[in-house]
């Protein structure tokens, strides 16, 4: 919760994806559809174990740079 205005842009700095981070999950996204589409429901992505859970939280991150114009 915001108390004042004033920290509007200071909290949407913090809590929007970097570009890093928006290329990172829809490569997540991609490697893990195209895992599922072969029947695999687990994979190594950037060294990472990814899961539908972890993809789960990626399309909402993208859904959220979506939506805040930020989806390099």
């Amino acid at each position: 919760m915001i108390l004042h205005p004033t920290n509007v842009e200071v909290v949407n700095r913090a809590y929007t994806p970097s570009a890093e981070e928006i290329r990172y999950f829809k490569g997540m996204i991609e490697t893990y559809e195209a895992s599922a589409a072969q029947g695999v429901g687990a994979v190594i992505y950037d060294g990472d174990h990814i899961d539908l859970a972890h993809v789960q939280t990626a399309r909402a991150v993208v859904a959220l740079a979506e939506g805040t114009g930020e989806t390099d």
